[in-house]
């Protein structure tokens, strides 16, 4: 009787583990497939090559990650508030973080729709709060991105903060303009 295969989740929960002892470097098919005690043919058949996989285990951890966003008085505080949760996501999960492209930009859509609400229920126009919404997740992922690739770690909050502080005065500015 054949072995059942193992499920796509124990994979990714695995990889998790490996990520976490031994970087990046540990996610190999041999590796995983030593450790989950099955072929790397089964880890390519459920998983798919490297790239697939590593795809895949971004999309599994974001989703079981809730960033700790609370919406303010004002959209500006909101905004503040998002843009600072999504960055302490990323920096709480470096190995994770760094692993991430482009192509991941659909992992956090959820919690970008979540900005989109508050500036939506503020009186944005939709075209400019869909706007808005991507221009902040693309300064905060690329903010953030550079920050980890830096040998000493993270880089002043202050330059971060400035940055969304000239944001959201863009924002004031084209909202103000309707």
């Amino acid at each position: 009787m054949a072995k059942p295969l193992i499920s796509v989740d124990a994979i990714y929960d695995e990889a998790l583990r490996v990520l976490g002892t031994e970087g990046a470097a540990g996610l190999n098919a041999r590796n995983l497939a030593a450790r989950l005690r099955c072929s790397t043919r089964t880890l390519y058949e459920q998983a798919g090559n490297r790239e697939a996989l590593i795809r895949g285990l971004v999309a599994h951890a974001f989703a079981r990650i809730e960033p700790d966003f609370h919406e303010g008085e004002t959209w500006q505080e909101s905004t503040t508030t998002w843009c600072r949760a999504l960055r302490e996501t990323l920096l709480s999960r470096p190995e994770l973080a760094r692993l991430m492209t482009p192509e991941d930009r659909n992992v956090v859509v959820g919690y970008v729709n979540r900005l989109l609400k508050v500036l939506l229920a503020h009186g944005f126009e939709r075209e400019l709060a869909v706007r808005s919404c991507r221009v902040l997740a693309h300064t905060t992922f690329s903010l953030t991105a550079a920050d980890l690739q830096r040998p000493a770690g993270h880089d002043d909050l202050g330059v971060f903060d400035t940055t969304v502080a000239w944001l959201i005065r863009g924002m004031e500015t084209a909202s103000a303009g309707r």
